[in-house]
């Protein structure tokens, strides 16, 4: 028997640990986001700022510094080009692609995204 399209699980939190690490290039890293966070509908909402936060590096004293709006809007366009993340994907909602990505965590996968 062949498989033309096999699949696998993956464990969100794994992603989102890679999501925290500031070696790896930010449209990586908001990959990681919308891997670690989506829900069944494929939509992983996030707080107004709460991207630039997630997405910063320690600043000189230790302390996580957030990362400019147009810093998280390149890293968003970044992903979406390099096929990651679905091209609805906006800083408020990240929005994994469908073809790529199924199931999830909560919801369901007829919920609405109250950001779409």
């Amino acid at each position: 028997m062949s498989v033309q399209n096999p699949w696998s699980a993956h464990y969100q939190k794994v992603w989102m640990e890679r999501a925290s690490d500031p070696a790896l290039p930010l449209w990586l890293r908001v990959a990681a986001l919308a891997f670690g966070r989506h829900r069944l509908n494929g939509h992983a909402n996030f707080a107004m700022g709460e991207l630039g936060k997630l997405l910063g590096k320690p600043g000189p004293d230790g302390k996580p510094k957030p990362i400019s709006n147009s810093a998280v809007a390149n890293a968003i366009s970044k992903a979406k080009k390099h096929g990651f993340i679905a091209e609805d994907s906006m800083a408020r909602c990240l929005v994994v692609p469908r073809h790529a990505v199924t199931l999830g965590v909560g919801g369901s996968v007829h919920t609405k995204c109250c950001l779409h």
